[in-house]
């Protein structure tokens, strides 16, 4: 029995707008750096796709930080509110 994987099903699975990053050749495997990976990474379409994932993180964690802080002010609103019906001691 052979198994296919799910991409082998779909009829187009090559996306010719993806730009694979480059593989090091093995020889070349102790450097962090390579003219192949500095072109890559240093493409302007590669730049403006990083800043575009950046802009939209920062929004969802800003927007993820003032929900936890809004939520946080409304129980201590509801604390304070309930605490001013509680006779004094």
């Amino acid at each position: 029995m052979r198994r296919t994987t799910i991409a082998a099903k779909m009829p187009n699975n090559s996306d010719a707008n993806v730009i694979a990053p480059p593989v090091a050749p093995p020889e070349d495997s102790a450097s962090h750096s390579s003219p192949l990976r500095e072109k890559y990474f240093n493409d302007p379409d590669y730049r403006r796709k990083v800043a575009r994932r950046r802009k939209r993180l920062e929004l969802i964690y800003r927007v993820l930080i003032g929900i936890i802080a809004a939520g946080i002010a409304t129980v201590v609103g509801l604390f304070i509110y309930l605490a001013q019906g509680l006779p004094s001691l």
